[in-house]
């Protein structure tokens, strides 16, 4: 931020770790102690049959949740939400869990991210890529014909998906505006209706995100001032 702010401001990774209580690299032991890690889907429900599907931003690595919904014979809905299980794949008492135990959360800074795990857990062994089996904590929901959520049919599971479709946010909306038979199209369109009932339930969450999405940051070497509630470019003062 004081970067943004102040061109002239610098900071080196050196200065950051020891203000802060954090570090960079991951010790050598814990990377050799991922490498014995193996996925745990004992006792899970199976949803591997589901095509379920991941929805993130453009370039995203770590897919840790994929969604899933099919209509049932009385014309009711049954939602699946899949968040990815890392207890799934690490251990309680594992050197990488008390790593990211002293860590506390992955540390989101103006041009890099400190992550609690190694990349190799977030984006490979605990990432919901296409085809390949992973651990999961499933959320269960019903819907009634109108897409209505029952609050009361909550269910928690422990299950393994292997997800069939990954797409970005751009993708998704291409494919709402062009709808076809395939299987992919007529879950986004049940979903999207979903979300449709869940926004008009919760509008002033939906007014925040509004906002969230309307404010942008620019890394462009471009300098840029506050004006009321958007960054605008001072070179010609238009809002971005």
């Amino acid at each position: 931020i004081m970067e943004l702010l102040d061109p002239e401001f610098n900071i080196t990774l050196a200065d950051l770790e020891e203000r802060y209580p954090i570090k960079f690299q991951f010790p050598n032991v814990i990377l050799e102690e991922i490498k014995q890690f193996q996925i745990d889907v004992d006792e899970a429900y199976d949803f591997t049959y589901q095509d379920a599907v991941t929805i993130d931003g453009k370039g995203s690595k770590c897919l840790d949740d994929a969604i899933y919904i099919e209509k049932n014979n009385d014309g009711t809905y049954t939602l699946y939400i899949h968040i990815v299980n890392i207890p799934g794949l690490i251990p309680y008492n594992s050197l990488t869990r008390e790593e990211a135990s002293r860590r506390g959360e992955t540390l989101y800074l103006s041009d890099r991210i400190i992550p609690a795990y190694p990349d190799i857990i977030s984006d490979y062994y605990c990432s919901l890529l296409p085809d390949c089996v992973r651990s999961t904590q499933t959320s269960i929901y019903k819907l009634d014909s109108n897409f209505n959520l029952d609050e009361d049919s909550y269910q928690l599971v422990k299950g393994k998906i292997s997800t069939k479709y990954r797409i970005t946010y751009e993708e998704a909306d291409k494919r709402l505006a062009n709808l076809t038979d395939d299987s992919l199209d007529q879950i986004l369109e049940q979903l999207s209706l979903f979300a449709a009932v869940i926004r008009r339930m919760n509008r002033k969450k939906e007014q925040y995100r509004e906002l969230q999405n309307a404010i942008e940051f620019f890394t462009n070497n471009q300098k840029y001032a506050w004006k009321g509630w958007c960054f605008a470019n001072e070179k010609d003062d238009q809002k971005q």
